[in-house]
Order: structure tokens, then sequence, then C-alpha cells
């Protein structure tokens, strides 16, 4: 089975293009998000976790409700304030996050009976380990683009988006090192041509580690 990893910068529509792989063609998913979203749960008020306790370290209770829950808009504007904050978030995180995707690599591996999974990893070119992947996918969307779709969804401000922005690696870095490249600048019509075109090629016969 391939390992095919998926990444792109904020709102560049990862979870859309993601949400198509596994839909229209059944591919297994593997979200970073997910698991991150999944280790930062539970409550300080009810046998707190590890990580909540780390975190109440690093960033004092603001960072919480008065439940004991964890306030995610506000460590993300704490995060991208501190870039030493940010720095001892990731590497708490970061470890567990892909031991837990090479844990449900391994699963899948053994029982699922897919031509390839797919890894997404928002930081997949600032954080993994790209030789574990057969491909490498690139979400690519214009920065304006990108920004109006963060002010939607998110409600964050301009500021605070081109922060979040600046802390990952440049569009055009990533281009470069990127092995496929899936334009997001359009719609979901626009989407679906270019994914189905990946994916007859993901489930080609290749020598491992080297798709043409």
């Amino acid at each position: 089975m391939k390992i095919i990893g998926l990444t792109g910068g904020i709102c560049a529509g990862k979870s859309v293009v993601c949400r198509v792989f596994e839909q229209h063609f059944q591919i297994p998913l593997i979200d970073a998000d997910i698991i991150a979203r999944n280790l930062l749960g539970g409550s300080l008020q009810e046998t707190p976790t590890e990580i909540l306790l780390q975190i109440k370290k690093i960033f004092g209770h603001v960072v919480f409700t008065p439940q004991g829950q964890l306030n995610r808009a506000r460590l993300r504007e704490q995060v991208f304030a501190c870039d030493t904050q940010r720095k001892q978030l990731e590497n708490l995180l970061h470890p567990r996050v892909y031991l837990e995707i090479d844990r449900q690599i391994t699963a899948l591996k053994k029982h699922a009976a897919a031509p390839y999974l797919l890894v997404c990893i928002p930081l997949l070119f600032e954080t993994a380990d790209h030789g574990q992947f057969d491909r490498i996918v690139l979400v690519s969307c214009d920065e304006d683009i990108r920004i109006q779709r963060c002010c939607q969804r998110d409600h964050c401000d301009t500021a605070l988006i081109k922060k979040m922005m600046a802390a990952q690696m440049p569009e055009e870095q990533k281009r470069q090192l990127a092995d496929d490249l899936i334009d997001n600048n359009g719609d979901l019509s626009d989407l679906l041509p270019q994914i189905t075109i990946l994916h007859k090629k993901y489930v080609t016969t290749h020598p491992p580690n080297k798709l043409m």
C-alpha cells in the first residue's frame, strides 16, 4: 500500500480535498488535525491528561474555559503572539501526533484493501520525515483567497491570519518540494478532475517510493 502525504497552507482547502478522496474513491484518511484535537480533549477538572497539564504549565489558565476545557481560539492567539510558546507547544504535541500517525498507518497496512492511503499533515514539510511518503501532494491557493476563507471560517482578524501564515514555510518553497499539485483557487467542480487524475496515477503499480 502506497502512502500519499497531503499538505497545504492555512485555509488552502485540505479538508475539502481529503473528503473527495474519501467519498469518491474510498481512500483511507489519516488526519493530523483530528489526531491533535483528540489529544487536546478532556478537562483539567476531570482526570486531566498529561498534555493538558503541560499546556497549563506553558500558557497558564488563560487558555482554558472556566470548566477546565481548552479554549482553542484563545490558545491560537497565544501561540502566534509568542514564538517561544509556539515552539514549546509544537515540541509537546508533534511527537505524539506522529506516533499516532505511525500507529494508524501500521493498522491500515494490515487491514485496509485500498491501493493507497492519504495522510493529511498541515505542517508536513516543516515537521515530517518526507521519506516515508511515496508521493506528496500540495493543495495550493492564493494568499488573498486563503485570508478570506480564514476570516469566514474562524472569524480571525487579518493580522492574526498573516502571523499564522508567516509561521509556515512559504508557498513557493512548498511547490518546489511537492510531487503533485492541486490548485484550489476555484470550486469543487475544479477540484474533482484534478483529484481524479491523481487517483488514477496512485492506483497504478509503480516501484516503491518512485511514482512517475
